[in-house]
């Protein structure tokens, strides 16, 4: 077997070189989509974010446009122009962005004249910081701001850590020990003004009025599990740090603006209600890149929470994808959950964001990568891909994810299969192969325990994507799949999907060179993964494991990309 002279896929956004993450400030603008991105230039790991600009007229094909921001304001040190979004404000198309610091996280707009060619960051920033806002929010964790208007208004969501007013003061879990017998003196940030004082122990967290645990918070040092935008900062850096009872929980916050200037605090978005379990409540970290959808029916909050333990099947990876169903209250902030479903079942999936078409269409782009992995395209000097663009609809009560329609505007030579029975040995039909297709198929499990598909196959390499009739599930393992991953988790190998079981399996799959996407069931269920294959492991068929299954239909369409 032969390695693949690249992995760079064929009809997926990736960076040309150097490293890119979250997507931002998706948005329609004079006939074309806008798709920015956090980007780090000059080498293939995280590094001081930048954003990258990308538009498209049919969401395969993308123009490359000049870096839109680049780090080069005093208040950008350090982290960079770190997640947003994108709005059309007074006919200027206009990005808002947090300005990253270790210990402090701040507001900002730039603004384009020229269609979004070039930007240029306004003398009023940072336009708004956490202390502006409520006491609550946290200065240090308080980003990625999504701002959509709305009866009149610009609202913003971002995500944030609430902080508890009456919380105890610890350090790491501990007291500060005492030196030579006394208290030592701490550098402490006051939450309403953000001033910063040397205090001793006793004066600044067991006094009273402004030198009270309420009032401030004290400095450390950068701790690496704890923001992923600012994860691979010198860990010299004095910042904020702490226990979580000091830093508070993951939370989204809403406000809004008429001017993108002024700002108003509304409130918090999650409060305690039967519909959400404690781990939502109580989670360490930050509910990253917030995304707010209107179905009118029903009201949609897509975020992506940082170290959500695992419940069940759902949110096995370190840092997972959700979406909140139910109704935003404007006035209070409050967000009254229906249900939390995660939004992709798979490995790779982060951050995504959506723009809305003339003609309609909702449609959503994520990062298809994950953080704390290992990165196989970094020997070719880039790391950082992104899902084909998928619109999104609410129907029969849940949100169903589809590839955009364009897509199929790229289809070539086309293979069919009829029914057929497929018993022990796989089946590879004539003329399934390929590493940039388009599969669908249809299965009818009958009395098998396994039954699926097997992609990019080869002599030692298999990617299989099966539904397992015992567990209601389709997992997706990578296991044999070509060269190995590692992150965080327990398993980078397999993924489980848990389904609602219907008479037949109908699985759409887009292989993409090193990238499969699969859509369950019409879309209600999709699982996403990067594999990294060897160049032969082209082939394509259908397996059972414990019985027999019926292939119902089957067609690939070889995907032309010029």
């Amino acid at each position: 077997m032969s390695k693949k002279t690249t992995y760079r896929p064929k009809y997926h956004v990736s960076i040309a070189s150097g490293w890119c993450n979250d997507p931002n400030g998706l948005i329609w603008h004079e006939g074309k989509g806008h798709l920015f991105f956090q980007h780090y230039p000059y080498e293939p790991r995280w590094g001081t974010m930048h954003w990258a600009h990308v538009a498209t007229k049919d969401f395969v094909k993308w123009e490359v446009y000049p870096v839109a921001l680049v780090p080069d304001e005093p208040y950008e040190v350090i982290c960079g122009c770190c997640s947003g979004s994108a709005i059309i404000k007074d006919g200027k198309f206009t990005l808002v962005y947090t300005a990253a610091q270790p210990d402090q996280q701040r507001q900002c707009i730039a603004e384009s004249t020229d269609g979004g060619v070039t930007f240029e960051k306004v003398p009023d920033n940072p336009v708004l910081k956490a202390a502006d806002l409520s006491w609550e929010v946290s200065n240090r964790d308080f980003r990625d701001p999504r701002v959509f208007e709305k009866d009149g208004w610009i609202y913003c969501i971002a995500g944030t850590r609430i902080l508890e007013k009456d919380r105890p003061f610890v350090w790491d879990g501990v007291r500060l020990p005492q030196v030579d017998g006394k208290n030592p003196a701490i550098l402490v940030h006051h939450w309403d003004t953000g001033a910063v004082a040397e205090a001793p122990f006793n004066d600044a967290f067991e006094g009273s009025g402004s030198g009270s645990p309420s009032a401030y918070m004290v400095s450390g040092r950068f701790s690496p599990s704890s923001v992923h935008h600012i994860a691979h900062s010198p860990s010299e850096v004095p910042v904020v740090g702490g226990s979580q009872d000091d830093f508070g929980w993951g939370n989204l916050i809403l406000f809004r603006t008429k001017d993108l200037r002024n700002w108003e605090y509304i409130g918090k978005l999650l409060h305690r209600q039967p519909n959400i379990a404690e781990p939502f409540y109580n989670l360490n970290g930050v509910y990253e890149c917030p995304e707010y959808i209107d179905f009118g029916e029903k009201e949609v909050v897509l975020s992506s929470p940082q170290q959500l333990p695992m419940i069940g099947h759902e949110y096995e990876n370190v840092n997972s994808v959700l979406y909140f169903a139910g109704k935003l209250n404007f006035e209070t902030g409050q967000f009254y959950v229906d249900e939390i479903v995660e939004l992709d079942a798979g490995f790779d999936f982060y951050a995504p964001q959506c723009m809305t078409t003339p003609d309609g269409r909702k449609i959503m782009i994520a990062w298809k990568e994950m953080w704390d992995r290992n990165y196989p395209t970094r020997p070719e000097g880039w790391a950082g891909t992104y899902s084909i663009p998928r619109e999104l609809t609410w129907h029969d009560g849940h949100l169903y994810q589809w590839p955009v329609r364009e897509l199929e505007g790229y289809r070539g030579k086309k293979v069919t299969v009829g029914e057929t029975v497929l018993g022990k040995d796989v089946f590879f039909p004539e003329g399934f192969e390929g590493d940039v297709v388009d599969i669908s198929c249809e299965i009818d499990p009958q009395d098998a325990v396994r039954t699926g598909v097997l992609v990019f196959a080869g002599e030692k390499h298999q990617t299989r994507i099966y539904y397992d009739q015992q567990m209601q599930s389709v997992i997706f393992d990578r296991s044999c799949g070509g060269l190995g991953l590692v992150g965080q988790e327990q398993n980078v190998q397999t993924r489980i999907c848990d389904i609602k079981p219907e008479e037949t399996l109908r699985l759409r799959i887009l292989l993409d060179v090193s990238s499969c996407e699969v859509f369950i069931n019409g879309g209600r269920y999709t699982i996403t993964g990067n594999v990294y294959p060897d160049a032969e492991d082209n082939g394509i068929g259908f397996f059972t494991e414990g019985g027999n299954a019926k292939l119902l239909s089957a067609e690939m369409y070889e995907l032309v990309i010029d």
